[in-house]
């Protein structure tokens, strides 16, 4: 996924490729984003599991 410019992800909705809620963006780094309080606690991913942004954050694959 390439850098976003503009819109900020902190506070989108972040699910699996199955549409299961993993949490929410806490934060966003370079080339990752911060997950809070979800079912896998506070993770750091890399946006090149990223498949898709539109109304929540879409990852690739299942969590």
């Amino acid at each position: 996924m390439a850098a976003r410019r503009g819109r900020s992800l902190v506070g989108m909705t972040v699910v699996d490729a199955e549409g299961v809620e993993v949490g929410y963006v806490s934060g966003e780094e370079p080339n990752v984003l911060v997950l809070g309080e979800g079912s896998a606690g506070r993770l750091r991913l890399g946006r090149r599991f990223v498949s898709g942004v539109v109304d929540r954050v879409t990852l690739k694959g299942s969590a």
